[in-house]
């Protein structure tokens, strides 16, 4: 669709830049092409909390469509059986959120970004 297509330029466009970080949305890694260029041309951080945490912290953001449903955790739960195992494929290193400060994840996540850079003398 006409929202994937514009992800997918976008992904092009600046994945070659040097020194980004890029936060994708979820469905990025349904399309084969965004896997390749993602892992290609940088570093994949996945992000992933326990569903029920989730469901918790989008049951009032009505910016999410495909979670305006009867039952928004057994939606999160397809898309996690769908995506998780594609961002894995991907990833060069899982975090997992688990209720902890989202300054505390940050922190880990720019640590590992940083160490990571530094073996690469960017």
């Amino acid at each position: 669709n006409g929202f994937r297509e514009r992800e997918m330029q976008v992904i092009n466009d600046l994945t070659p830049m040097d020194g980004i970080v890029l936060a994708t949305g979820g469905g990025v890694v349904l399309r084969e092409e965004n896997r390749r260029v993602l892992s290609d041309r940088g570093y994949v951080a996945y992000l992933t909390s326990p569903i029920s945490l989730l469901a918790e912290r989008t049951r009032k953001d009505r910016r999410r469509p495909l979670l305006q449903d009867v039952d928004p955790a057994a939606t999160l739960e397809a898309f996690a059986r769908e995506r998780g195992p594609l961002y894995e494929s991907v990833a060069d290193r899982t975090f997992v959120s688990d209720g902890s400060s989202i300054r505390k994840v940050a922190r880990e996540v720019a640590q590992w970004h940083r160490d990571a850079i530094g073996k690469e003398g960017l």
